[in-house]
């Protein structure tokens, strides 16, 4: 183990094979409870994902679904056009008079008169065609600018209204757009009764998957803080078990105040690791690889063009995390000075008052104080440089999507749901990379403490009667012998009479014990066997008790 009084100031690396390995070996019992809290993490993270493209489905389905005419003009695109996606046209039982004449055969001069047939096809599948092939389409008059509604035709045959512009289809009517103005607001909430009844399951879709979120999040949580406080609790055992085989020359040697920081504070890091960065990571992990996937298959055109400035946010991040590891090493630093000037101040104050050394202690403390605070706010300034950029970074991306995508929903190749879905998505990507590089500090502490936890469990120097002391838990019985040596009488002897009788104090009645308490672990031992009521529990160390003879300590 290193004696250097400065290796609480290094970092390790922020990831580190062999130490994830030797963690592993503490969290291998808990398998189960971790592979059930990745699991959850995992729906989690799909329940988060689903919510975007729910509410593109309730746009684009129900709140402004529309559809648009395709035409048959004879034309060769037309016959491409109607032939490639028949599957997605829904046939207009007849086209109004008037309207006979191909477009194409006018504009060939030939002067072909024909009936025309035409279909509805949906907005939202349009969307998802080759956009050069839609635009082609549109320029040849091929697929109508109008926009029309779909209702059934039943609405209409109750009422009379002026259907001037209605195309049929079928079952369906085909009514523009402006036209809905028209209704009134009760025939328009019949008439859109579907679109409501659409919105309101998508609406409750939403809310279970909140509902679910939570739940999962909290089983997720707790199983991951019982695994955690777990994991603490045998490794505080097995470093205090280590320690107490360790020579005497090594407690010289390393002072106890970093003794203590190793079975707790370093101990504490690895419980904020395994609780929170550790989780925290595999869910922005989860969450980056699940946009990356649902933004290709939305639109990769649109996808590529948010990820323009992935680049630079890659840099940024690069950059910041070096800086804001840097700052958080020095405020643990300073952080660790304060904690060991008070520590010696308050331990040696009765020293500096004798040397009435109270003023240069306060001025040495104000000091190292001055330093902590300069180093909070270089870790304050890091942080805010790196948030700014970063919600900077995040902006020009939504900017480009709205740029690009606006552009493609006005010349209908790409659906509004969609554009907004890709909003949530963007906003939703940059939050993991946000995250990342603020865990990249903390990851560093946890494998540092990691690697000085393990430093102190791989110290060989052991006391040469370690392997023979034996730690054992005793419970007392009526005076009997003790795993010590000792016969603590808590209650009535074997003759029934009360030990208790003979006055407090301690009675060390017979040679053997004096001689067992001249030998200096003998009385160390001997120091700790108290009286004890009968049925509580005692250690018992003193394994050379037994050939000094009995000791017999009266309480």
């Amino acid at each position: 183990m290193s004696h250097d009084h400065h290796d609480e100031e290094t970092l390790g690396k922020p990831y580190d094979a062999r130490l994830v390995r030797r963690l592993m070996m503490y969290v291998r019992p808990y398998a189960r409870l971790v592979t059930l809290a990745v699991l959850m993490l995992v729906a989690v993270t799909c329940f988060e994902l689903a919510i975007p493209y729910l509410t593109r489905m309730a746009l684009d389905d129900y709140i402004v679904a529309n559809s648009r005419v395709v035409t048959d003009d004879g034309g060769e695109v037309a016959r491409e056009f109607i032939a490639e996606h028949a599957g997605d046209l829904v046939p207009i039982d007849a086209p109004p008079a008037g309207e006979t004449q191909s477009r194409s055969g006018a504009a060939s001069g030939g002067g072909r008169d024909h009936a025309q047939a035409r279909y509805f096809i949906s907005a939202k599948t349009l969307s998802g065609y080759d956009p050069r092939e839609v635009a082609r389409a549109t320029d040849l008059g091929v697929v109508g600018d109008e926009r029309y509604y779909l209702a059934d035709r039943a609405f209409f045959e109750a009422r009379t209204y002026d259907r001037t512009g209605f195309l049929e289809a079928g079952s369906r009517v085909g009514i523009p757009l402006e036209r809905l103005d028209d209704f009134t607001s009760e025939d328009l909430h019949e008439l859109r009764s579907g679109d409501l009844r659409g919105v309101a399951r998508i609406a409750l879709a939403v809310i279970a998957l909140l509902i679910l979120t939570f739940g999962f999040t909290l089983l997720q949580i707790n199983m991951m803080e019982v695994t955690s406080q777990q994991v603490m609790y045998d490794m505080r055992m097995k470093v205090l078990r280590h320690l107490q085989k360790l020579s005497l020359s090594f407690f010289d040697r390393n002072p106890v105040g970093r003794l203590v920081t190793r079975a707790t504070n370093d101990i504490a890091v690895l419980h904020e690791m395994f609780t929170s960065i550790v989780i925290t990571i595999l869910h922005d992990v989860f969450i980056l690889i699940g946009v990356i996937i649902v933004l290709l298959r939305l639109n990769w055109r649109l996808a590529l063009v948010s990820f323009i400035v992935l680049p630079v946010t890659a840099w940024i991040t690069t950059v910041f995390s070096v800086q804001i590891r840097d700052a958080f090493r020095e405020v643990r630093v300073k952080i660790a000075r304060i904690n060991a000037s008070l520590n010696e101040s308050i331990s040696g104050m009765r020293v500096t008052q004798i040397f009435r050394r109270e003023t240069e202690s306060f001025r040495r403390f104000a000091g190292i104080n001055h330093e902590n605070f300069l180093a909070a706010m270089k870790q304050l300034r890091v942080f805010a440089m790196f948030m700014p950029l970063m919600e900077l970074a995040s902006s020009v991306a939504i900017g480009l999507v709205i740029w690009y995508g606006g552009g493609k929903v006005v010349q209908a190749t790409l659906s509004l749901g969609t554009l907004v879905a890709f909003l949530s998505y963007v906003q939703m990507f940059f939050r993991p990379l946000r995250n990342l590089a603020q865990q990249y500090g903390t990851m560093q502490q946890a494998m540092a403490s990691s690697e000085r936890i393990f430093m102190l469990l791989d110290e060989e120097d052991r006391h040469p009667r370690a392997n023979r002391v034996r730690e054992r838990v005793v419970r007392i019985r009526r005076g009997r012998m003790g795993a010590a040596g000792c016969v603590l009488h808590g209650g009535a002897g074997r003759d029934g009479r009360d030990s208790r009788r003979h006055g407090r104090g301690q009675d060390l009645d017979n040679q053997p014990a004096r001689a067992f308490l001249r030998h200096p672990e003998g009385a160390h031992h001997a120091g700790r066997c108290r009286h004890q009521r009968r049925g509580e529990i005692v250690p018992a160390l003193a394994s050379r008790a037994r050939h000094a003879g009995r000791l017999r300590v009266r309480g």
